[in-house]
């Protein structure tokens, strides 16, 4: 069902011909920008849609381009391999 889908932020993925290897838990500064991740889970590519989104921010006292990763991902996925996502 596409309800049961989620979209969770991940860090940037690895691909490889069945899967996309992403980093998981990330932790955000306080202006919300990832700035680290703790552990690699890999989402199989039949189940897991990956998108890139770039998004201007300050950086230095410059506008830089910056990426943020997604996947969305079945419930049952992300809860046997304890992704945290928002309920």
């Amino acid at each position: 069902m596409e309800s049961d889908l989620i979209k969770v932020q991940v860090g940037s993925a690895r691909e490889s011909e069945k899967s996309y290897g992403c980093l998981v838990d990330l932790r955000f500064d306080d202006r919300g920008i990832n700035t680290s991740a703790s552990r690699l889970v890999w989402f199989p590519r039949s189940l897991c849609t990956y998108e890139v989104v770039e998004f201007e921010r300050d950086w230095f006292g410059k506008t830089i381009i910056d990426k943020k990763y997604f996947m969305t991902a079945p419930r049952w996925f992300l809860d046997k391999n304890e992704i945290k996502y928002d309920k």
